[in-house]
């Protein structure tokens, strides 16, 4: 509980699959290449000073050397085709690891997010799930993490997402990036849209391919220290390895480790956070086109019927008005003012006045002495890091090569303080407001004659037990064990190269989750006490053997024992396994007039497995939580595809206004165990009208295969909150106002509530208990793609590269969990109202046994599911620069810049369309965002300056001034910076500096995952090769 499309492919196709059948019967059946640049001998080299977070890769020379040498041929992501080039279809950027290492990252995550076109993500800042607390988990274009498909050397990672249905990512196989060392990282690739033919299911938004370092030989260790401008968030890292080559340079081993810890901040560490943002109704407000606000921004949110030392009150009601929740309170008389009398809480056992604030509902007021969510709530979570990596090969014959990488990584994440465990009228069940005696022992005289006035026996006491679960800690503890090995090498065919790789991939992430857990069976014994009269002592009127009694009257009153009698620490657990059989190979079949025609194929066997076991008290459901049940489930997928590389024209055909133009295409049959078989592919092409302009454009269709959690998941209980469109706050919104409020006047009516009276549903502010259930009937989600855009490397300027991509992605069948929000929009939307939506969820009508006006029309439960129904349509634009320059004896300059623009980011979740919801230019979502950077080298020194800009920004675009006095955030900007100086040949300083003038958030907006919250932040680094 907690409070709160279409274009013909069938020519396409054929080509592609008699291209594939030729080269199979020419050459053998084919598979997974090693994704990385060939024959890096320089392991140990510099990092580039060059700008790399917005490095394009792409074409800046011809095609071939004419000089008879030998060319260095590369792989790059997005394809399995060796080139000479760089030469993309989609909009790519690359991140190096001196670029990591100068900003101060210790997180390949941070690294991607800190780029213009990754949404807000999976972090550990802000509230954690209990499931993934401190894991990183990376959105681009913020259409899912799960749709981002994440590798390693052109290879599937083991996913890190517990298979359960709680979490704060979506079901998926995401890759948790804390798993990842930095030390073998050579560069990071992000393509957008591409990836799915060649690499297989979830790469609708793009890939993210972290590329490894090949033949690492040397030494090297790194230390980091960072700390914040108010001295604290502390992070260290400590990185090592070592790479030798043996048997003549026959083989290299190589081996790395790295440390990392991450301290942990409250929200109360924060001034801006420690505000207590909210909005609240607006009194002057008078109807739904009166001009006037129906809320308005206020600081210092307090929940009213809450205190960590208990609230006595006269009912267990905590709807209706100020006055009402007022006239609940009982009062004792106010010290400061004889005759008067002041609301009662309790503190150190004891009845002192209390000061509600100025209340606006059971959940919501500003000021006073309730309970303030900024002191339960975690602003950066503690995350510790252990990591080791081993990489090697060795050549049994010049042309046939042994290779194996292995990954360990142990990570534990805690979120220090959370909400706590709730007694409230504000909730329902177990979690209501508790029906206390008036002669419970702990209660002194004084109290209980204040409590027991007008000859009452009982009092409902509403209280967070702070005191019981020592802050509500989470802890996830995640290990994970990987090994890829193989062979890969090379033969001749009709004297044409055959490159080809076989390789197996094992993986596996295993997950503990504690938390402690207020039980259902003994608290309500315990809390019942009494005083022996054979003894004098206190104890449970309940004779139940071992009971202790608990006094909950105060923060801090309860003995240790009495906690132990009331508690228990659960432990669940998960399982992911992944297996991956992989075979690719590649070869030009026949020479052109403009090149050679290039063909890859490929096949692959994969298998997902996944478990999640709650712990005993969550499968029960016998502490505060709903009955978690388990998850187990797998499936397998076989895989083929083929590439093919035309090179069509060229400047040696004398044709005017032709410099090079080429054809590309690649497909992939997928056949999923559960899903079914779908095909994924990709056509286009690069036209060159001279050698200092590109333009390129692609086609694609890719899809997302259901998730264990997705497919298996039984029926489970839930808590949840939604946005009631019946409240009076939203009954003049939605797609159709005029809709929405029939429906939900018919529906109030039918319950027998007053339409016309004020509204407030305490499901929008506090968990309701749901249920929910997996579907194995889902299908693949689908997605269509394409992108164009110009690349220009001007000869006068060989050092400036400009790069320009529109990027379009139409996502349907959209697997989704309809949500309470949702299905409440489904009903009261729907021109058809009522439909079968409707029938999912449970108002209170009116009936004799309601204390309240206000409790006739609130929700009681709901029930949701997954489906394939939803659509998400994203549009926008990618722009990336970079120009060096060359002072001589001076130094060199390298500028660069990464521009994004979002102009569509819509959703359906029900598929119906009205409830499609724009998230473009929203807080998170601005519309335009881009980072500038300036990196200046002058002999041992460096200084690399960058700025980072998110413009204006609306809190939901569905509002107007009738909604909110406060509807927009003013842009924001950040800058940081680093120096570096060589101390030696080898040994590098640097200090980074984020977010160089403290910038707070804009006003009005808290804004964790998306603007900086820990303000100015020093790193000091230092490495040494050797």
């Amino acid at each position: 509980m907690s409070i709160q499309q279409g274009v013909d492919t069938r020519g396409l196709k054929t080509a592609l699959l008699t291209g594939v059948a030729a080269f199979l019967m020419t050459t053998g059946y084919a598979a997974a290449q090693d994704a990385v640049v060939k024959g890096r001998s320089d392991a140990m080299a510099e990092p580039t000073t060059q700008v790399a977070q917005a490095q394009v890769a792409q074409a800046t020379g011809t095609a071939a050397a004419n000089d008879g040498s030998k060319v260095e041929e590369i792989v790059i992501t997005g394809s399995r085709l060796r080139r000479t080039q760089f030469d993309v279809l989609q909009p790519t950027v690359e991140v190096n690891i001196g670029y990591i290492d100068r900003r101060g990252f210790t997180n390949i995550a941070d690294a991607l997010n800190d780029v213009p076109g990754f949404g807000t993500a999976v972090s550990p800042i802000g509230d954690q799930s209990t499931f993934n607390v401190g894991q990183n988990f990376v959105n681009l274009f913020s259409l899912g993490s799960a749709r981002t498909l994440t590798l390693v050397n052109g290879r599937r990672f083991v996913a890190g997402r517990a298979p359960s249905l709680f979490g704060d990512a979506g079901p998926g196989l995401q890759v948790d990036m804390n798993v990842i060392p930095t030390a073998f990282i050579e560069r990071i690739d992000r393509i957008a849209v591409g990836g799915a033919p060649i690499y297989g299911a979830d790469a609708i938004a793009g890939t993210v391919n972290v590329i490894l370092r090949d033949d690492y030989e040397g030494g090297e260790v790194d230390l980091l220290f960072g700390n914040s401008d108010d001295d604290d968030a502390k992070n260290k890292r400590v990185r090592a390895a070592y790479g030798v080559n043996f048997d003549n340079d026959r083989g290299n081993i190589a081996l790395a480790v790295e440390y990392n810890d991450t301290q942990g901040l409250l929200y109360t560490d924060r001034k801006r956070t420690a505000k207590d943002i909210t909005f609240v109704p607006n009194p002057a407000d008078t109807g739904a086109a009166d001009g006037i606000p129906g809320q308005l921004y206020r600081e210092g949110r307090t929940i009213p019927l809450v205190t960590a030392g208990g609230i006595p009150l006269t009912v267990n009601s905590g709807g209706g008005s100020a006055a009402a929740i007022t006239s609940r309170f009982f009062r004792i008389p106010d010290p400061n003012n004889p005759g008067q009398t002041v609301p009662a809480q309790f503190v150190d056992g004891r009845l002192v006045p209390f000061d509600p604030g100025q209340i606006f509902s059971g959940s919501v007021a500003i000021g006073g002495d309730g309970l303030r969510l900024s002191s339960v709530t975690s602003l950066q979570a503690p995350v510790e890091r252990k990591l080791g990596a081993i990489m090697g090969h060795y050549d049994i014959l010049d042309n046939l090569r042994f290779f194996v990488e292995g990954n360990y990584s142990k990570t534990i994440g805690y979120e220090n303080v959370n909400q706590p465990v709730y007694n409230s009228p504000l909730f329902s069940g177990e979690g209501s407001g508790l029906t206390m005696r008036t002669d419970n022992a702990f209660l002194s005289p004084a109290d209980r004659a204040v409590l027991s006035a007008g000859g009452r026996t009982t009092f409902v006491l509403s209280r967070g037990h702070l005191d019981l679960v020592d802050g509500n800690e989470n802890r996830s503890e995640n290990e994970l064990k990987r090994i890829v090995t193989g062979f890969s090498g090379d033969f001749d065919v009709a004297d044409r190269a055959v490159n080809w790789s076989l390789s197996y991939n094992y993986g596996k992430t295993e997950g503990e989750f504690t938390t402690t857990q207020v039980l259902d069976a003994t608290f309500p014994l315990a809390i019942d006490a009494v005083v022996d009269p054979a003894t004098n002592q206190i104890v449970c009127r309940s004779r139940a053997a071992g009971c202790v009694p608990l006094n909950i009257f105060g923060n801090g009153s309860p003995s240790p024992e009495a906690i132990a009698y009331v508690t228990g620490r659960d432990v669940s657990s998960s399982a992911i396994t992944q297996e991956v059989v992989e075979f690719n190979a590649d070869t030009s079949i026949i020479t052109l007039p403009a090149g050679d025609l290039q063909v890859g194929v490929g096949a692959l066997w994969r298998k997902e497995k996944g478990d999640f076991n709650p712990g005993e008290i969550t499968l029960a459901g016998a502490g505060r939580t709903v009955a978690i049940s388990p998850v187990s489930g797998d499936y397998t997928s076989k895989e083929v595809y083929g590439e093919v590389l035309i090179p069509l024209l060229d400047d040696s055909m004398g044709i005017p206004l032709v410099h090079r133009l080429e054809a590309e295409g690649s497909i992939r049959y997928v056949d999923n165990s559960l899903s079914g078989g779908d095909d994924t592919w990709t056509i286009g092409g690069r036209y060159s009208p001279i050698r200092d302009i590109t333009f390129r454009g692609n086609w694609t269709e890719s899809i997302r295969s259901p998730a264990i959690t997705e497919l298996f998941l039984p029926k489970s209980d839930l808590f949840t909150t939604a946005t009631d469109p019946c409240a009076t706050r939203n009954v003049s919104g939605g797609p159709n106002p005029a809709v929405r409020q029939a429906n939900c006047r018919a529906a109030l009516e039918a319950l027998g509530r007053d339409p016309n009276a004020p509204f407030v549903s305490r499901i929008e502010t506090a968990t309701i208990q749901g249920e929910t259930a997996g579907n194995p009937s889902l299908t693949n989600e689908q997605a269509k793609s394409w992108s164009v855009g110009v690349v220009v490397n001007p000869r006068f300027l060989e050092d400036l590269t400009i790069a320009v991509d529109w990027v379009d992605i139409e996502i349907s069948e959209a697997i989704t969990n309809l949500s309470a929000s949702a299905l409440l929009q489904v009903c009261y939307d729907n021109p058809g109202y009522p439909s079968a939506a409707c029938d999912r969820f449970v108002r209170t009508p009116r009936s004799a046994g309601l204390i309240n006006e206000d409790d006739i029309g609130q929700i009681t439960f709901i029930r949701t599911g997954y489906v394939n129904a939803g659509y998400t349509n994203f549009s926008g634009l990618t722009a990336t620069a970079n120009y060096d320059f060359d002072f001589g004896d001076y130094g060199q300059l390298a500028l660069g810049g990464s521009y994004y623009y979002i102009h569509q980011l819509e959703t359906s979740v029900t598929g119906l369309g009205f409830d499609l919801g724009s998230d473009a230019g929203e807080v998170g979502q601005s519309k335009h965002q881009f980072q500038i950077q300036a990196d200046y080298t002058y002999d041992k020194i460096g200084l690399l300056v960058q700025a980072n800009y998110l413009s204006s920004a609306k809190f939901n675009n569905d509002f107007t001034v009738e909604s909110r006095d406060i509807l927009e955030v003013d842009d924001y900007w950040r800058f940081d910076t680093t120096a570096t100086y060589m101390l030696a040949d080898n040994v590098e300083v640097r200090l980074a500096i984020n977010n160089l003038f403290d910038v707070e958030p804009p006003k009005y907006v808290t804004g964790a995952g998306v603007y900086d919250l820990i303000g100015r932040y020093y790193s000091v680094g230092l490495n040494a090769k050797f």
